[in-house]
């Protein structure tokens, strides 16, 4: 691969027919040409996993001048990342990381840019509120089309979306500390292959514990047995502690909704609510999640410039931008 020994190189999770990259490619563009953005050359590249980053970097280190003072840059989720490891992380200096050939991690606020999208509810009612409506009994066979009609009347509100979306969550509580716990365990190596049972079997904070003991009382050698277990145990109770789990999943009503939009599992709650739309609303024409993201959110997204996600991308790049330019 041949980089360009002056443009700044900003490595993103995800692959390069992914609706965002293109997306977010025309936001930075857009951030430019309204001087929200030095106007430096840059390159944004999609590198599938974050585990490729580095590998990326050291190509671009090799052949560029202006990665000799600033850091090779990489968008990353948060996913289910430790606050702490995020900010030890931050506190690195670019010098240090230019002499390593490292990527600077620029993590998302929240945890996945689809996590931003649950902020549009207003912007997707107003969408949805102009898609044509299939005529009431017509058939959605191929082999006849549909009549489409124009709503008459608003049907759809952003409180409307933003209750289907508080329901969600409700319902998800265990599932998102589960796949939080999980992500950390894995990630750390402290945990060995977990027994393979439903979500639904583990009902309360206690069998959920036991759940992630349980492998290592059982497979674990005894010089490391304890010392695994007490980690396990404290880092448990430290994620329990960074949100109100428990009060959370004894009371699904007390979540708290910002919270959950900000830290849940984004891509997971919007296309949850895009099927619920489909399923209450009969969307014409008819589009996969996929095409909806890339066809039609995106692209107003893209056009409103006040909305949260074109704000904090901006915020996470300017000071990189600065010292190019």
């Amino acid at each position: 691969m041949d980089f360009l020994k002056n443009t700044l190189y900003i490595l993103i999770e995800g692959e390069p027919q992914s609706p965002e990259i293109d997306f977010l490619e025309k936001v930075i563009g857009n951030l430019k040409d309204s001087s929200q953005l030095p106007n430096v050359d840059h390159d944004l590249i999609a590198v599938g996993g974050s585990n490729a980053f580095n590998s990326i970097a050291r190509l671009v280190y090799a052949q560029s001048n202006l990665h000799r003072k600033i850091p090779v840059l990489a968008i990353t989720d948060r996913d289910f990342k430790r606050e702490q490891d995020i900010q030890r992380k931050q506190q690195t200096t670019d010098k240090y990381l230019v002499n390593n050939k490292v990527v600077r991690e620029l993590c998302w606020p929240r945890h996945e840019w689809e996590n931003y999208l649950l902020e549009e509810t207003e912007m997707l009612a107003e969408i949805l509120n102009q898609i044509p409506i299939r005529q009431s009994g017509q058939p959605s066979a191929p082999s006849k089309k549909p009549k489409l009609f124009k709503r008459r009347n608003t049907i759809l509100s952003k409180s409307q979306l933003d209750n289907w979306l508080k329901e969600y969550f409700q319902n998800k509580i265990k599932d998102e500390l589960i796949e939080c716990l999980k992500f950390r365990f894995n990630t750390d190596k402290i945990c060995p292959q977990l027994e393979n049972i439903s979500n639904d079997d583990i009902l309360d904070i206690a069998a959920m514990k036991d759940w992630f003991l349980r492998p290592i009382e059982q497979n674990c050698q005894a010089e490391i047995r304890s010392q695994h277990i007490e980690e396990i145990n404290s880092r448990f109770e430290d994620t329990l502690a960074e949100l109100d789990w428990e009060n959370w999943l004894n009371n699904p009503s007390l979540v708290d909704f910002d919270q959950a939009k900000r830290y849940f599992r984004g891509k997971e709650a919007f296309e949850n609510l895009f099927e619920k739309l489909n399923q209450e609303v009969d969307l014409v024409p008819g589009k996969t999640y996929r095409n909806f993201i890339k066809e039609i959110m995106l692209p107003e997204m893209e056009h409103q410039p006040d909305c949260l996600l074109i704000q904090e991308l901006g915020t996470m790049l300017s000071p990189y931008f600065e010292i190019v330019a």
